[in-house]
This record gives C-alpha cells, sequence and structure tokens, in this order.
C-alpha cells in the first residue's frame, strides 16, 4: 500500500513536469524583459512588471515577517521537518531518500558534463556529443518530476505558505497599468489583490514577477 502511494505521487508528479516541458511560454520571457521590466498585452490593456523600489522592499519585509508570526502562533501548521518526520511514521515516503536521489542526480549530471568537456576539447563525433546531451536532459527530467513531488508534498508546510504568501504580495507590488497616460500600480492594497477574480491575469502576472524578482 505504501509503495502505491508513492507511485500515485510520482506519476502524478511526472504528469506535472511534462506539462510544464511542454510549455513554451517560460522560454520567452527572458526574451520580453526590458529595462527590468516585462510588459505584457492582456485583455486589450497594457500591463507590465518590474522590479521593486526600496520603499515596497520595505514593505514586504513588513507583511512578511507579519505574516509569519500569524503562522506561527497557528498549532495547526507545520513545519517542513515536522511533515518529513510525519510522512517517515506513517510509512508514506520518505522525503530523505529523494533528497539523495536528488544528490544523485547532481554527481551524475557533473560527471557527464565532464565526459561532454573532454568530448568537445577532443572534438569528438555529434552522434558522442549528442547522447551526453541527451543524457543530460534525461537527469534534468527526472530532477524535475522528484522536485514537483517533493513540493506538492511539502505544500501546506509553513515554509511553503510563506512563500506562498511573499510572492502574491511581490505580484501585487510590482504589477502595473497603464490607464492612456501613465503607468500606476493596478492594485491599491493586497486586500484588493486578493479580490481579483481574474485568475488568468494573477497567474501570467504571478509567473512573470517571480521570474523577474528572482532572475539570477
Amino acid at each position: 500500500m505504501d509503495n502505491l502511494h508513492e507511485t500515485d505521487q510520482r506519476v502524478e508528479a511526472e504528469q506535472i513536469t511534462k506539462e510544464l516541458q511542454e510549455s513554451n511560454e517560460l522560454n520567452t520571457i527572458e526574451s520580453m524583459i526590458k529595462d527590468n521590466k516585462i510588459e505584457f498585452v492582456y485583455d486589450s490593456r497594457k500591463y507590465r512588471i518590474r522590479l521593486l523600489v526600496n520603499s515596497e522592499k520595505c514593505e514586504l519585509d513588513i507583511l512578511r515577517t507579519k505574516k509569519f508570526s500569524q503562522l506561527l502562533k497557528d498549532e495547526d501548521i507545520l513545519f517542513e521537518k515536522e511533515f518529513i518526520k510525519l510522512y517517515k511514521e506513517r510509512g508514506v515516503i520518505d522525503i530523505d531518500r529523494l533528497d539523495e536521489e536528488l544528490k544523485q542526480l547532481d554527481s551524475e549530471e557533473l560527471n557527464i558534463m565532464m565526459r561532454l568537456g573532454e568530448s568537445l576539447h577532443k572534438q569528438d563525433g555529434d552522434v558522442i556529443l549528442k547522447t551526453y546531451a541527451e543524457q543530460i536532459e534525461t537527469i534534468k527530467y527526472k530532477r524535475q518530476v522528484i522536485n514537483t513531488q517533493k513540493n506538492s508534498l511539502l505544500e501546506f508546510s509553513l515554509e511553503n505558505k510563506l512563500l506562498q504568501y511573499v510572492a502574491e504580495v511581490i505580484t501585487y507590488l510590482s504589477l502595473d497599468i497603464y490607464n492612456g497616460e501613465k503607468w500606476v500600480r493596478l492594485f491599491d492594497s493586497y486586500e484588493d489583490f486578493k479580490k481579483c477574480e481574474d485568475d488568468k491575469l494573477i497567474v501570467k502576472a504571478g509567473m512573470y514577477s517571480m521570474f523577474l524578482q528572482y532572475l539570477p
């Protein structure tokens, strides 16, 4: 029964990962960035995502601290380490083993990258280079599957709830709309943001804001 639970979780993770890989939207975001901003048109209106200014970063820090304190006081919300222990005790899954699998994949990828570098230096044939490239892509796919599975298992942890909240606040703070004369913030408050019923706009803006704010 325990193995069945883990198999179902892995299959679900594989499906989510496949859908992400088949989506080309993320591949186009980087080309949309100009002057640390991402402009886009949605429902015939112009929007943009921009980096936070200092005053907005301060507001984010204040809201994040308040949210953390609020979550900490809720005894029904568990930390990641508590979820990990609970899953293991109930025989659902050993998340520590997933971490070991990720480390093993990192080691395999590094090994292949080193062999790929040697092959490039020796000017080996395209067939060998293609084989190494395919092996690296396979490892990346496996890593995405495991990370998706792990994130799903820890979705309701305190850490994840805080990250989700921060992502929402960043989106609220960084989303502007062009009113015909100038750019203005779309939402006056986080409460207004939460009342927005246009899920497609929020998802799109959220994806852009996370990409821009945490761009390496």
